[in-house]
């Protein structure tokens, strides 16, 4: 195989692979200078740290575009803003979305100079009624332990991801521990919504599946209040999905007839009716079940972890190329993320785009447990050795 193919090739799995573990979509910066200092009259846009930190001590107590946020919504929205050279290149939406409308989100990108941006553009807003969010000039207790959680998990990067799940684990549960879960029907609303969306993030990035029992327990006592969301419902789902609790999960989509939750494939042949070793789901077509299959691993096997726009336009040039195209036909497994970390209808939008090569399909599947150890690589394996 010419050195070319495989160089090309390798290239486009890694950024596959790193596309797939989720990593941002913020594009690195190259490391710059620090800022100047920005004199006291700055004007918006506020493009910079500097002017943002000048624009925001010369504003000081005058109406401002951020007063439509919470105060804890506000400290994390200016906390999470991230910029480089070219201005704001991270932008935190959560607050954003949960407590701002249309026009008070426009007015916030406008004075940060993202009034023109695709993201202003296209940012769907959907705030909660204002009996539901805190205080605008002081944070309550949960408030506060909200804030300081965002920042400590959004500070965590060293590690696997399994060692980065353990430590989001031990920070949610440190900073809401099982007895205020226990007591939160004596919680006000916008404390009781703030603990949700604390468990719902747990629930999401962890691997400790009591988050995402706090959260179960929190959306009842939210549906005793009236205060019913169907975001933290999906969000409930989609943890339990990814926990491999797929009766749960229809039980809580058949509890929600009316919030718009992911239709749950049945299961043909199940995981613990196959030998010990590499396990995937293959969906049907019609995306109506699935069925537990494993690697003969007597044969060549090669497995690629799919994520993101890389890996289609190396599904596609592998598709057309001479020399890898029938390879990858007879050898390749395209694994996708596991039903709850990614979209199911993203797994038929896989298989119908890239049909059946030869006598074997790109399909994404699962990686069950089994296959932990073979994850975030890109493998070939052949009788006897394993190549990454």
């Amino acid at each position: 195989m010419p050195v070319l193919h495989s160089a090309t090739f390798a290239a486009a799995l890694v950024a596959g692979v790193l596309c797939s573990l989720g990593a941002s979509a913020r594009m690195p910066e190259p490391s710059v200078a620090a800022a100047p200092e920005a004199p006291a009259d700055v004007r918006p846009p506020l493009d910079s740290r500097a002017k943002l930190d000048a624009w925001l001590r010369a504003h000081r107590g005058k109406p401002s575009p951020l007063d439509a946020f919470s105060a804890g919504g506000r400290q994390r929205f200016l906390a999470g803003l991230g910029y480089g050279e070219r201005g704001v290149v991270s932008l935190p939406f959560e607050d954003l979305t949960w407590e701002l409308d249309q026009a008070q989100a426009q007015a916030v990108l406008t004075l940060l100079g993202l009034g023109d941006d695709p993201i202003a553009t296209t940012l769907r807003t959907d705030p909660v009624p204002s009996a539901w969010r805190g205080d605008r000039k002081t944070p309550s207790d949960i408030d506060r332990r909200y804030t300081q959680y965002i920042a400590l998990t959004g500070a965590v990067a060293e590690g696997d991801a399994s060692t980065r799940a353990r430590h989001m684990d031990a920070l949610y549960r440190q900073l809401f521990p099982k007895t205020l879960v226990e007591h939160a029907d004596k919680l006000t609303d916008p404390d009781l919504l703030l603990l949700a969306r604390a468990a719902a993030n747990a629930a999401g990035s962890g691997s400790d599946q009591s988050a995402t029992q706090d959260l179960l327990a929190l959306l009842v006592l939210l549906g005793q209040r009236g205060m019913e969301r169907g975001s933290l419902i999906q969000d409930a789902q989609r943890a339990l999905l990814a926990s491999g609790k797929l009766d749960d999960a229809r039980a809580l989509t058949a509890q929600h007839p009316a919030i718009a939750l992911a239709s749950i494939p049945t299961v043909g042949t199940p995981a613990d009716a196959l030998p010990a070793g590499p396990r995937w789901w293959r969906l049907s077509a019609d995306a109506t079940r699935m069925d537990a299959e494993s690697a003969d691993l007597a044969q060549t096997q090669i497995l690629v972890l799919a994520g993101c726009h890389f890996s289609v336009d190396a599904a596609q040039d592998i598709a057309t190329d001479p020399e890898l195209g029938p390879v990858f036909a007879r050898h390749a497994h395209w694994l996708g993320q596991p039903p709850g970390v990614e979209d199911l209808d993203a797994w038929k939008a896989w298989n119908a785009r890239f049909p059946r090569h030869a006598d074997v399909p790109h399909h994404p599947a699962q990686r069950l447990d089994a296959l932990a150890s073979l994850a975030h690589a890109d493998l070939c394996h052949r009788p006897g050795r394993q190549g990454r």
